[in-house]
């Protein structure tokens, strides 16, 4: 049986220690030395502990602390491969230099905090089958993260998938995006407008550096999973990959259980925009401009789902709020949207939402970006706008819309 327990004290205290009770230090070996302001959250794991045996067979499962389509592939991943144990590792917190890990066995529903070295030890004793790195967004320490992956592939010879649910391993601004809208690809070189998108913990790092490190774990991974076309040709000419070397496997829609659509408004169009529109890349400015130009000339929109900006309604503008995918098909029935424009300016790597949308036979506006575009163009019901003027998207919309009355 493998078993590990901590000592927790500040990183005030320590200094305290340091300073007034000297060394030796080995009488703090089995301490984790915390920030004061997440003192908290290790608290928390403090009574708690997992207990492995020997004879027992774990999947490691990488997760960064991330939400969207990165967390909605993981619990439906989860849920379909209930035969399996997994191990998930992820970030203690997001401290630049952070040394700790959250180890939560997901049959169990219990997580301790692990040091690194004590992480290696127990993938001594237990049987490693598998290692997903489904995400390394947040890990403070990428190159360390990197080599504890590799140490365990080393000794327990297990199969590495690595999935690409964004383009972190390309560089650290993992949408890719840049001060001036274009995308940074090509020719990243972590310049400053590049930069200016970094989390704290990689401001500093250097991009050769970065490249080689990510490299060296793409080289030993078994399979480089994929969810578009798109994503595959991006990583593909950035790290010189063979096209034929990745994985292409779309995510399961599974779990959305709603049927096609089958009677719309079609008395006037009526837009819809749907996603999280947080940011830039995810199509703010592009939504913001959208309203004030619908406003202006009597358009009528509806917007689902998360938008960042305050909008005061009118009898042309609704603000419907979050939903969950259940509700998407109600929502769309009882405002009586008719076309609907999908915002982000980004290459997606897959798109939940735009996939949702077209298992309900919604036509579809969007822009010439990554796996959004990919879906697009093999969609009777969609169309690719050349341009974010607002002009050229309701001429877009009203094509669409003349389409769908004319079939009806």
């Amino acid at each position: 049986m493998f078993q590990i327990r901590y000592i927790y004290i500040t990183d005030y205290f320590y200094k305290i220690y340091l300073r007034f009770l000297r060394p030796p230090y080995y009488s703090l070996k089995r301490a984790i030395i915390v920030p004061l302001s997440n003192f908290k959250f290790f608290i928390r794991y403090r009574h708690q502990k997992i207990k492995f045996n020997k004879n027992d067979s774990y999947i490691l499962f990488y997760n960064g602390v991330l939400n969207g389509g990165t967390y909605t592939f993981a619990q439906n991943f989860f849920n379909e491969n209930t035969d399996s144990q997994f191990l998930i590792i992820r970030p203690a917190f997001n401290e630049p230099g952070c040394k700790f890990f959250v180890l939560e066995d997901l049959f169990l529903k219990n997580a301790v905090v692990l040091k690194e070295n004590d992480i290696l030890k127990l993938c001594k004793f237990i049987t490693i089958k598998g290692i997903i790195v489904n995400s390394l967004v947040y890990f403070n320490d990428i190159y360390k993260t990197i080599d504890l992956i590799l140490e365990q592939i080393r000794f327990s010879k297990a199969f590495l998938t690595v999935c690409f649910h964004d383009y972190f391993s390309l560089c650290p601004n993992m949408n890719l995006e840049k001060n001036n809208g274009e995308l940074c690809y090509k020719n990243c070189c972590f310049e400053k407008t590049c930069r200016s998108y970094f989390f704290e913990p990689y401001r500093k790092i250097n991009h050769y550096e970065w490249k080689k490190y990510w490299r060296k774990l793409l080289v030993e991974a078994n399979e480089l999973r994929v969810f578009s076309m798109s994503s595959a040709q991006i990583v593909s000419s950035f790290y010189s990959i063979p096209i034929d070397c990745f994985s292409i496997k779309p995510h399961s829609m599974s779990y959305f259980k709603s049927e096609k659509i089958k009677l719309f408004n079609i008395d006037s169009l009526h837009i819809g925009i749907i996603g999280y529109i947080d940011r830039e890349i995810k199509g703010l400015n592009v939504v913001h401009d959208f309203l004030n130009f619908a406003e202006k000339h009597k358009i009528l929109v509806s917007v689902i789902g998360m938008y960042l900006y305050h909008v005061l309604m009118s009898k042309y503008i609704k603000i419907c709020g979050v939903y969950k995918p259940e509700d998407l098909r109600p929502l769309i029935e009882d405002n009586g949207i008719n076309v609907v424009l999908f915002p982000s300016v980004c290459p997606e790597t897959f798109s939940y939402v735009v996939s949702e949308l077209m298992q309900l036979g919604v036509p579809i506006v969007c822009f010439d970006y990554g796996a959004q575009a990919e879906k697009i163009r093999g969609y009777e019901r969609g169309m690719i706008c050349s341009s974010q003027n607002p002009e050229e998207i309701i001429k877009c919309a009203k094509d669409l819309f003349r389409r769908l009355k004319y079939n009806k």
